[in-house]
């Protein structure tokens, strides 16, 4: 179901094309699953987003927008360095330490 979750923050962000708001350490606007019905959400699910969200504020600032503008919105590490104003290799770099920290975070 883990992955579930994510597929839906993807599908948002497709939905919404590319649209980054200002702030992107905005979390919760970033993290807001308007797709998902609360009804079929189970504990497991509830506990891992309550997980996943802090690992996520955990994150320092340009590791977080390089995680959600590559692996949330969907961009590519290109366009994210377009969008973050930053290099190409910059934004690999954060978007992989951000995606171990969060490993590292949520396995505990």
């Amino acid at each position: 179901m883990n992955g579930l979750l994510i597929d839906h923050y993807r599908t948002d962000s497709h939905r919404r094309e590319h649209e980054i708001p200002s702030g992107l350490g905005n979390v919760d606007g970033d993290l807001a699953l308007t797709s998902v019905d609360p009804h079929t959400l189970t504990l497991e699910d509830v506990e891992f987003r309550h997980d996943f969200d802090l690992a996520l504020r955990n994150l320092d600032e340009d590791q977080r927008d390089a995680f959600i503008v590559t692996e949330l919105r969907g961009l590519t590490e290109r366009e994210a360095a377009d969008v973050l104003d930053t290099s190409q290799p910059t934004v690999h770099r954060r978007a992989e330490a951000a995606r171990n920290q969060l490993r590292e975070e949520i396995a505990a």
